[in-house]
């Protein structure tokens, strides 16, 4: 049902994070006259438990004054697979679940980027504020590797034993959510930040050692490529392996 001409629909009621919602597509809320189709949007605005879904772009939080929805990208909840196009579940159960609910929702500031998968599902990006930021810090034990950089440490199990390593260099940190946010090979020799008396290389290879788990080609996290006869690293996670990434928060 069309809600306001060629820019919001009402597609219907569904069973979402536990109980039953209202679901509403939108497009164009990041461009201009976003502020006015809302406003005439009286259907969507009287919903107690809407959801809105946008093809890519999420629009800025002050659009919705202080009485913001969840608003999931299809963009990042739908994948093509070679089975056919796949709802990544985990994801929407995780932005309309109040136990990892982010600060754009509550309107109260992001303090980490949270990058976060369980096992033998699909990695997703959580913008956590203080109160999610906490949640997640209690579930750490729950993780195969958990690494904050807030506070600088980083837990992984290896075997039956949990290793912690605490005050982890901030160029650690920095070169590991590099690799992870390359869509390609990362070379941290030209691409990585250095440390303090380290190459980018070395910085790379001494935090792989404290993130990851195992050794040469039996890495968990990052994998081994050779191009123009040096190492390059690509994030592959296995899937039998779950883990929680926490940086500070991006501008």
């Amino acid at each position: 049902m069309e809600v306001v001409p060629s820019r919001i629909w009402f597609l219907g009621q569904a069973n979402l994070g536990g109980r039953s919602r209202e679901m509403f597509l939108a497009r164009g809320l990041h461009l201009h006259g976003a502020a006015g189709a809302l406003k005439n949007a009286s259907r969507l605005r009287a919903s107690r438990t809407r959801v809105v879904f946008v093809p890519n772009a999420a629009p800025s939080p002050e659009i919705w004054a202080a009485d913001q929805p969840p608003v999931i990208p299809l963009s990042t909840m739908l994948s093509l697979e070679p089975a056919g196009l796949v709802i990544d579940q985990g994801y929407v159960e995780a932005v309309l679940n109040p136990e990892f609910r982010t600060g754009s929702a509550t309107q109260k500031p992001i303090v980490a980027n949270a990058f976060v998968r369980s096992r033998g599902s699909k990695m997703r990006r959580i913008d956590l504020d203080q109160d999610g930021y906490d949640r997640l810090v209690a579930a750490a034990e729950d993780f195969d590797v958990f690494a904050d950089g807030l506070k600088r440490t980083v837990a992984k199990h290896i075997g039956k034993k949990r290793e912690r390593n605490d005050r982890v260099r901030i160029s650690y940190f920095q070169t590991i959510r590099a690799a992870l946010e390359k869509k390609a090979n990362y070379d941290p020799g030209t691409e990585g930040p250095q440390g303090d008396t380290d190459s980018g290389r070395q910085t790379f290879q001494r935090a792989r050692k404290i993130f990851d788990i195992g050794v040469g080609k039996n890495r968990a996290l990052f994998k081994t490529d050779m191009t123009d006869y040096h190492a390059v690293y690509r994030f592959d996670p296995d899937p039998s392996v779950s883990f929680a990434l926490v940086f500070p928060a991006k501008a």
